[in-house]
């Protein structure tokens, strides 16, 4: 009977358990969890409120990846409930309509390739029954389309939330003269107008991480698999060359911090890594370095990002419902609806409270280190911004850090946080307080393609990571890319090997040559721009930070 162990209870272990026992219903399938309950640690990406998605990539294979997990989003009884097909927003910053090179033809061009990817999706969501409608839906939501008027812009937004709009919404389609702006002066001492690009695509929306994540893993147990909590896996259990003479180990089992060991026979079985961000680390104390080794350190690293929960007033929350997901291409900064959740307050008694997330997707910083150990996984998210800031000089600057992001995260970083928010959602900002802070961590490659392939020196060693920032909306499918790698001999015929382009971009070798390129650059201190290897596959392609500095290369859009 064929066993599987797989490491890690997030987005890629959760969708990889379910598709393993679907695909082999007698197999034995274990997931190994560092948390202390049957669920994501709390510290994991896949532990949070909400996240976006959307299947409008430039790129033509994440493209169609994307619309057929849309596809399950919107149909599968299970994910159903915790999807919210509100739409999403893309705006640029506000730019002077008139003033030659200001930046606003290249937001436009960002904006028309968004709509022209959404498009493409929309073609293959009308060929496709299982996709026509959103929950309780007949039929899909309106194609995407450009906001160049205001009446464009209110066709977007609900119209309760069309009273409180920010500079930054205002400005789309609005020339409006921006008082807060760099916009240069006319003549006669007047700012120009100015106005932003920005296009809305209706079929996308956001889903509720924790909790669906937590449905496919109840999912997953029902059909069989167990979930093992508290089991931080430090050692590696190992055959020798039994790899038919090419010099490679067989994985036979791990063993975990408290003493337990989880085995599989290795000729009909697999172990699956599926760390998150903790990939990294983990690769290194489970296969120590060597001088001659092709894969140390490993072409995955982390970076953190920020994000920021903000509480509101009930009726501030009802004028702000259903509101689309609000993503500013050009600063990475993003927001969504207000959400209800049921908090327990220091008496353990649950009361109602209205909570809106924002957060910033770009290239992230170095510190603080994603913790590395079960013990470090608390109960609450970890950490906060002032727990990042209080531990920053302490941080041993790692390999394992993206070049490319910035040292630590700034003392005063939630209020630009905050600051942007108001320039989208005022009342929002205004009669909200902060709630929680937290660090999310991205796994990323060089490229942003995924890392899914048997490690170099053990052939059964699955190594599922890389998510770049934008796994979660793969969630219902990504589990049968993973299984997919399987050696030949496990892998059954009812799963069908992965096609050249995908075999290719998630390999190792495809990972480490990209990786040790972007390496050398940084070390001979030229610019790094880790992700520019990466497709012009999606439909934003700059990030510039919150303050107006230009970071080239990074997708923002993609990453999400």
């Amino acid at each position: 009977m064929p066993s599987f162990l797989i490491i890690g209870a997030g987005v890629f272990g959760a969708s990889t358990a379910l598709h393993l026992k679907k695909r082999f219903p007698n197999a034995a399938v274990t997931i190994l969890e560092r948390s202390q309950q049957n669920s994501p640690a709390p510290d994991a990406a896949s532990s949070d409120l909400n996240k976006i998605i959307r299947a409008d990539y430039a790129d033509d294979a994440f493209r169609r990846l994307a619309f057929e997990a849309i596809a399950q989003w919107r149909t599968d009884e299970r994910l159903r409930p915790f999807y919210h097909e509100v739409g999403l927003l893309l705006h640029s910053l506000p730019y002077p309509s008139k003033s030659a090179g200001s930046g606003l033809d290249a937001a436009w061009a960002t904006a028309r390739k968004g709509v022209e990817g959404a498009e493409r999706v929309a073609k293959e969501d009308q060929q496709n029954a299982m996709s026509s409608g959103g929950p309780g839906e007949d039929r899909l939501p309106p194609l995407a389309h450009l906001c160049k008027t205001q009446a464009d812009l209110n066709n977007a937004i609900p119209q309760k939330a069309r009273g409180s709009l920010g500079d930054s919404l205002k400005a789309i389609g609005g020339h409006l003269d921006l008082v807060t702006t760099d916009a240069p002066a006319t003549s006669n001492g007047a700012l120009e107008a100015s106005t932003a690009a920005a296009y809305c695509n209706p079929r996308a929306g956001w889903a509720e991480a924790k909790e669906a994540t937590c449905a496919v893993l109840a999912h997953a147990v029902e059909l069989g698999v167990r979930i093992e909590s508290g089991a931080e896996v430090v050692e590696l259990l190992t055959v020798g060359d039994r790899d038919g003479g090419r010099g490679r180990s067989l994985v036979r089992g791990v063993k975990t911090a408290d003493g337990r060991q989880f085995e599989i026979d290795p000729s009909s079985g697999a172990v699956f890594l599926c760390g998150g961000s903790w990939t990294p680390s983990l690769l290194q104390s489970l296969i120590p370095s060597s001088p001659t080794s092709i894969v140390s350190p490993p072409p995955v690293v982390f970076s953190a990002q920020t994000v920021l929960i903000v509480e509101i007033p009930e009726d501030v929350a009802l004028r702000h419902a259903n509101i689309p997901v609000v993503l500013n291409f050009d600063t990475g900064f993003y927001s969504f609806e207000p959400r209800r959740m049921i908090v327990n307050g220091e008496d353990g008694i649950g009361a109602p409270r209205w909570l809106v997330k924002c957060a910033i997707h770009d290239r992230g910083y170095q510190a603080p280190l994603p913790p590395s150990s079960s013990g470090s996984a608390p109960h609450h998210p970890y950490p906060a911004f002032d727990s990042a800031f209080a531990n920053g000089d302490a941080q041993t600057r790692s390999e394992l850090a993206s070049t490319s992001a910035r040292e630590y995260i700034p003392t005063d970083h939630d209020e630009r946080m905050l600051r942007a928010l108001r320039s989208i959602w005022p009342e929002i900002a205004d009669k909200g307080k902060v709630y929680q802070s937290r660090i999310c961590w991205y796994a990323e490659t060089a490229d942003e393609n995924w890392l899914i392939d048997a490690h170099p020196s053990c052939s059964n060693l699955i190594v599922a990571s890389g998510d770049s920032g934008h796994g979660f909306k793969f969630l219902p499918t990504i589990g049968a890319l993973i299984a997919a790698r399987l050696p030949d001999s496990i892998r059954p015929t009812i799963l069908p090997p992965l096609d050249e382009h995908w075999s290719l971009v998630f390999s190792w070798a495809h990972h480490l040559e990209r990786f040790h390129a972007t390496r050398t650059k940084h070390m001979q201190g030229e610019p790094v721009r880790w992700a520019e290897w990466k497709p012009d596959r999606d439909s934003a392609s700059k990030v510039v930070g919150l303050d107006g500095g230009h970071d080239e290369g990074q997708d923002v859009s993609r990453g999400l």
